[in-house]
């Protein structure tokens, strides 16, 4: 092997461990950016469940309220009708 051969061999192998040193810097920062979607996507979860949560006791608070304005107004009918 010629030392224009050698020389040409250093330089693709030096640019190849370049080339893999970038990719792996890509690597790391895909690796981070994935992570921060999943932190996202769990923060989001939570959100939703604690939204579904509140949706749950406000459905039962109308229902509470919904059933008490029944009553209310029962006894009303029932009232007026024993009074005539």
């Amino acid at each position: 092997m010629t030392k224009e051969m050698m020389e040409d061999l250093l330089r693709s192998v030096t640019k190849l461990l370049e080339e893999i040193n970038e990719l792996q810097t890509k690597s790391k920062q895909m690796d981070e950016l994935f992570l921060s979607l999943e932190i996202r996507a769990n923060n989001i979860e939570l959100t939703l469940n604690g939204l579904q949560q509140n949706v749950v006791r406000l459905d039962q608070r109308i229902a509470t309220v919904v059933e008490r304005q029944l009553e209310k107004s029962t006894n009303k009918f029932l009232s007026q009708g024993i009074i005539q």
